[in-house]
C-alpha cells in the first residue's frame, strides 16, 4: 500500500458497512508494522515445534511434548500473533515438512462458544471454527468431514501436491482465547483441552507434523488442568512488543489510513489472512 497516496483519490466516499468491511480485511501490523517485533515469539515457537517434532514416533509422549501457550490481558496481541502466524507460512525448518498449512480456531468475539455446541459432538467446536476459519458457509458445512480427525487428513490432501506424502504437510492450530471456553463452561474448557492435546500426541505418535498453539486471558487456568490433572509439559510463549512507537506518526498513519479505507473499493479479505486452503467436494 502506498500509504502516503491515502484519502487523495477523488471518489464517492463508501457506507459505512463498506468502511468496516475494508478495514477488518487489515490487521493492526499493516498500519504499524514497522514497530511491530514478534521475532522472540516465533523463536520460542520454532524451539516447541523443534522440539516435539524430534520426539516424533513412540517417543511422543506426555512428558516429552509441550504444549506452546501464550497469556495477556484483551490488546496485549494475542490474536495478533495468531494472525502472524498464519501470515509467516513457514515449515519452521521441520525435517520433512513442505508445507505448513496453520489454522486459526478462534473463540474469540465474534465466535464466541455455546455451551450447546458440544452436544452435538466433542470436537464439533473446532471443526466448525476450522471450516470457518476457511470461509466455508454453515450450508455448506455437511460437504466436509464431520470428525476432527477426519478432517485434519482432508486438509493435509488438499494441500499436498500430486503424488506426495500427506506427512510433508505440517498442520499448526492456533487455539485463540480458549479461557472464554471456560467462562461457559469448565468441563467444555477440559474436554477442549483434552481434545486438541490429544490431537498432537497422536498424530505426532504416527509420524504426521501436527502442532497445537493455546493463547488464553490467564496462563494458570491452561496449565493448572494439562500440568496437575494431565500429566503434560507447558512452555509460555511471550508476546510479541512494540518497540519506539511514535504516537503522533501513528496517529496521523492511522487517520490516513481510514480516509483511505473510506473511499476505496477493496476486495473483502476477512478470514482469509492466511496461505492455506480447503477444496469443496
Amino acid at each position: 500500500l502506498d500509504y502516503d497516496k491515502m484519502g487523495q483519490t477523488e471518489v464517492k466516499p463508501l457506507r459505512h458497512e463498506e468502511i468496516i468491511n475494508n478495514l477488518s480485511s487489515f490487521t493492526l501490523v499493516d498500519i504499524i508494522g514497522q514497530y511491530f517485533n514478534g521475532e522472540n515469539s516465533f523463536s520460542i515457537i520454532s524451539q516447541i515445534l523443534y522440539r516435539n517434532w524430534s520426539y516424533r514416533g513412540n517417543n511422543a509422549t506426555k512428558e516429552n511434548l509441550e504444549i506452546a501457550c501464550t497469556a495477556g490481558t484483551q490488546g496485549q496481541g494475542k490474536t495478533e500473533l495468531c494472525k502472524q502466524l498464519c501470515l509467516k507460512n513457514s515449515t519452521w525448518n521441520l525435517e520433512g515438512v513442505k508445507k505448513m498449512v496453520t489454522i486459526p480456531i478462534s473463540f474469540n468475539q465474534d465466535c464466541t462458544f455455546a455451551r450447546k455446541e458440544m452436544d452435538t459432538a466433542e470436537d464439533f467446536c473446532i471443526v466448525w471454527r476450522i471450516l470457518r476459519a476457511f470461509g466455508i458457509s454453515n450450508d455448506d458445512f455437511s460437504k466436509y468431514p464431520a470428525k476432527l480427525e477426519d478432517l485434519i487428513s482432508f486438509i493435509r490432501k488438499c494441500n499436498c501436491a500430486e503424488g506426495e506424502d500427506p506427512k510433508s504437510v505440517g498442520v499448526f492450530l492456533l487455539c485463540d482465547e480458549i479461557l472464554k471456553v471456560k467462562n461457559c463452561d469448565t468441563k467444555c474448557f477440559e474436554r477442549v483441552l483434552d481434545v486438541i492435546t490429544t490431537l498432537q500426541q497422536l498424530h505426532l505418535r504416527n509420524m504426521f507434523p501436527t502442532f497445537v498453539f493455546i493463547t488464553s486471558l490467564q496462563l494458570l487456568p491452561v496449565s493448572k488442568y494439562l500440568v496437575e490433572r494431565s500429566g503434560r509439559r507447558v512452555r509460555c510463549v511471550s508476546l510479541p512488543i512494540f518497540t519506539q512507537i511514535d504516537l503522533e506518526v501513528v496517529a496521523n498513519r492511522l487517520y490516513s489510513f481510514i480516509q483511505f479505507c473510506a473511499l476505496a473499493r477493496l476486495p473483502h479479505r476477512k478470514n482469509s489472512w492466511y496461505g492455506s486452503r480447503i477444496s469443496k467436494i
